[in-house]
């Protein structure tokens, strides 16, 4: 079965973004190595220092989904934002090297609709299918992702992992991906991380699994970089349940990595998604047809959310019933891209670009990723400054640590992860009134971050300002974080608000990342969800959870529609839900000017005050 064609058909987004978009700009990845006959050295491209070069990746296939091998620079015509661009140099795959990232559901629905042996097997036999120069990432994953392993195709350590991993319940999907997207990172010289702004992410993980160095994931020379190829393969057979991870940020990791993802969909993720027809509805049962109706929605969904997040890394998804069948198609994809290296634009604005490729004069289909963003800020040395300050935090080596955040914070002003850090660093150098100022900048850029509030609740009472200390000790805690040595210090030194009882047993909302696959969406999104996370924050009586299990309402954004048109507008509405009854209200509301803050704030603060009086009088009746 042919894989679903990617069109990069979608409008451009022309607009300033938040810090929490650490774009790629022109460097989309590494050079793979040029072809070379079999008699010949290899040669390394050589790229004259003063041309700047925007490098993409473009694989070319058949109609019958075949890699199409043999072009030229002169097959490839570049299009940015509806512009022709001068292409300087291709690179045929052929013979390339590859790092690849493995990551394998193992979720027990998996071993349902195959034996366990059948699933294993169709493994190794992708495994054994690749070339012996070849790196492989392995990341199984079910209700626990990894630990992750590094290895060359034909180690024995690779096999006994897949033998021997055991099937799980849930599908920590979205965690998977950015494991998996930070494992090829890490192996890559001078790139920007590909998975959470989360500074503990960065010092070893809170939310990941510890990973397992091999001798193949070693980090590479820039040399090295040069002369090989990134993909990420990913199978599943079912939605995400379980994530700390959230769609939007598997979506933007993915578009900002450079690295093309292949996501194979199997069993259900695999389905044609049919609606149920209105007879067969109404021959139903209540239960039946609920039931059916919501199989529709998740598989729609998933597969919208799998391919989106395939279309803008410049992979693809593929629908397979049969395992094998999945692997192989998979890596004929694989051995088709080629890196496409164009003059960059001297002109180019910050901001969101098109992309265009066609292949001019023979037969051929090009996936190439929607766009890139450009910036005029050094994100790769921003990036290259949060690792280093990460080690020398780690080593205890403060003054260098901060040091390396405030180059991160110069570069990339706007990035929530860099003041985080610079907080943990001047906590331990006993700096409290600098670590203040940090945590409430990284409050702004992050709202409702429990960790935070809770860091900035200890350093308020080493100021003994225990009045705020209160008021960000109670958010952490409603938050999840165990804050009960913090209050028994306050209350040995102060008193408690007056209304503590009552803020202690607020409601709790978790807000529910859109539901929208489209990059171009969630990229309008983000400062409208940040907006209403710092309202709801705002609230006194409110607590935010990082988990829906442990929330009261939960709240959700419904887009209706995001324009095209200056000013960008977009229509949507918040949707609340009382997990105690399944009761539900929704709220519309409509942002006039998505690129004007001030606008949003307005905007989203009005529908939000409606919003938060449902919530409240809820609460209370029930108590």
């Amino acid at each position: 079965m042919s894989a679903q064609n990617q069109s990069p058909s979608r409008s451009p987004v022309r607009r300033p973004l938040a810090g929490v978009l650490l774009a790629c700009v022109s460097l989309l990845g590494p050079l793979a190595r040029a072809q070379q006959a079999p008699e010949q050295k290899p040669q390394r491209p050589v790229f004259h220092t003063e041309v700047e070069m925007t490098r993409i990746k473009v694989a070319v296939v058949d109609d019958e989904g075949e890699p199409v091998a043999g072009l030229t620079a002169d097959d490839f015509r570049v299009f940015e934002d509806g512009k022709q661009q001068s292409v300087l140099l291709v690179l045929d795959p052929i013979r390339v090297s590859m790092d690849v990232a493995l990551v394998l559901d193992f979720s027990q629905s998996v071993a349902r609709d195959w034996s366990a042996t059948a699933a294993r097997q169709a493994a190794r036999s992708f495994l054994e299918s690749l070339a012996p120069g070849d790196c492989v990432y392995l990341l199984p994953f079910h209700q626990r992702v990894g630990p992750g392993l590094w290895g060359a195709p034909g180690d024995d350590e690779l096999r006994w992992k897949i033998a021997q991993y055991s099937f799980g319940v849930y599908t920590r999907l979205y965690d998977a991906i950015l494991n998996a997207q930070g494992a090829l990172d890490r192996r890559r010289p001078d790139s920007a991380p590909a998975a959470t702004e989360e500074l503990e992410s960065m010092m070893g993980g809170t939310w990941m699994e510890p990973v397992r160095e091999a001798a193949c994931g070693d980090p590479l020379s820039p040399e090295e970089a040069l002369e090989r190829r990134a993909a990420l393969v990913v199978l599943t057979d079912g939605e995400d349940v379980g994530s700390r991870a959230s769609y939007s940020d598997a979506l933007m990791a993915s578009w900002r990595a450079g690295v093309p993802v292949f996501a194979i969909a199997v069993g259900m993720a695999a389905e044609k998604p049919r609606r149920p027809s209105a007879r067969g509805l109404l021959r139903s049962g209540p239960i039946a047809r609920q039931l059916s109706r919501q199989r529709w929605e998740n598989t729609r969904n998933l597969q919208d959310q799998l391919r989106e997040i395939a279309r803008v890394s410049g992979g693809q998804l593929v629908l397979q019933r049969d395992l094998g069948q999945g692997y192989a198609e998979t890596l004929a994809l694989l051995r088709s891209y080629y890196v496409v290296a164009y003059r960059s634009p001297e002109t180019t604005q910050d901001g969101w670009h098109e992309l265009q490729v066609e292949i001019a004069g023979k037969a051929g289909h090009p996936i190439v990723q929607p766009g890139i963003y450009r910036s005029r800020s050094d994100d790769a040395a921003a990036a290259g400054a949060l690792r280093e300050a990460g080690v020398q935090f780690a080593l205890g080596n403060y003054e260098g640590a901060l040091e390396q955040f405030d180059v991160a914070v110069r570069t990339s002003p706007d990035l929530g992860a860099p003041f985080f850090g610079r907080g943990l660093v001047l906590e331990k150098m006993a700096r409290w009134e600098e670590a203040r100022v940090s945590y409430q900048r990284s409050l702004q850029m992050r709202p409702g971050a429990p960790a935070t509030h809770s860091r900035l609740a200890e350093v308020l009472f080493h100021l003994r300002d225990y009045a705020p200390a209160w008021e960000h000790g109670i958010k952490a805690h409603r938050g999840g974080v165990d804050m009960s040595p913090l209050f028994e210090n306050l209350e040995s030194v102060s008193e408690p608000p007056a209304d503590r009882a009552a803020r202690m047993l607020g409601p709790v909302i978790y807000l529910l990342q859109p539901r929208v696959p489209e990059l171009e969406a969630q990229i309008a999104l983000r400062d409208v969800t940040r907006t209403l996370t710092a309202s709801l924050d705002r609230d006194p009586m409110i607590g935010l959870s990082g988990t829906a299990a442990t929330s009261d309402f939960t709240i959700s954004v419904w887009v209706r529609a995001v324009d095209d048109g200056r000013p960008r507008r977009m229509r949507a509405r918040l949707v609340v839900t009382d997990r105690h009854d399944g009761r539900t209200h929704q709220q519309a509301f409509e942002v006039p000017d998505l690129e004007d803050p001030a606008v949003v704030a307005v905007a989203v603060q009005d529908s939000v005050s409606g919003v938060l009086k449902w919530i409240l009088d809820r609460h209370r009746k029930r108590r």
